[in-house]
């Protein structure tokens, strides 16, 4: 006796959500419950059905350019004074940073050792010869500070793909704190992306995305600022 397959697209969700638990099989058709009249789908999931394709093909994309620098595709050396930073702040110290001792003991291991790891850029979309970060931030700075041309590897990227891979580089490597979160998501819904590209680049679950970005919206904008990365004052003490 065969075991029923496994849910369809399943593995197209976890790639876009991140750490969600699985969902349950669909039920066999002769057991589904009959449709309930008089429900109706909100526009807004079907607008996530319909983006959920293309949404899990750009986080498989950001899975794919983190698995290429591990694998030490080829990179070339780029002037960092021609790079631009990525057009949505995902960080809040980042003006701050010159007087982060943890970000000065970086430039010291950078001067030591050497870029180990590369960035990842596209060609600006408004300044031929140009570049643009997805991800890579405080490796591209370090290298600025020690006038040596930074490591990168470039992509063609449109803006989601940027998005998504700049988000989930973050969660690999050092995470957001809440507020850092929340504004980066509400930046991202203000530049008009899909609630489920937010999803992706944070890689959390709907309802998360929605606290974050209610918490974004109601905290004004010069106190975060003021405030800055908070790393330990939690959702609860936003709210």
């Amino acid at each position: 006796m065969s075991s029923a397959p496994p849910p369809r697209r399943r593995v197209d969700l976890k790639a876009l959500l991140g750490d969600v638990a699985p969902a349950a099989p669909a039920p066999a058709p002769e057991a589904a419950a009959p449709e309930q009249k008089g429900r109706a789908v909100s526009g807004s999931v079907k607008a996530m059905r319909l983006s959920l394709g293309e949404i899990g093909a750009k986080a498989a994309e950001a899975e794919a350019l983190r698995a290429a620098l591990a694998a030490g595709e080829r990179t070339v050396e780029l002037d960092p004074e021609t790079i631009e930073p990525s057009f949505v702040v995902d960080r809040l110290d980042r003006g701050g940073e010159g007087e982060d001792p943890a970000f000065r003991a970086f430039v010291e291991d950078m001067r030591v050792h050497g870029q180990l790891t590369p960035i990842l850029v596209r060609p600006h979309p408004e300044r031929p010869g140009a570049h643009q970060i997805a991800f890579g931030h405080r490796r591209w700075r370090a290298a600025r500070l020690l006038r040596r041309p930074v490591k990168a590897l470039v992509r063609a990227l449109d803006d989601e793909a940027l998005v998504v891979a700049q988000g989930q580089e973050n969660a690999q490597r050092r995470d957001l704190s809440f507020i850092e979160k929340a504004m980066f998501a509400r930046a991202l819904e203000e530049r008009g992306f899909a609630r489920g590209v937010v999803i992706a680049a944070l890689a959390v679950h709907a309802s998360e995305a929605a606290r974050l970005i209610g918490v974004a919206r109601e905290a004004p904008r010069d106190l975060v600022e003021a405030i800055g990365p908070a790393p330990k004052a939690g959702r609860p003490r936003w709210m």
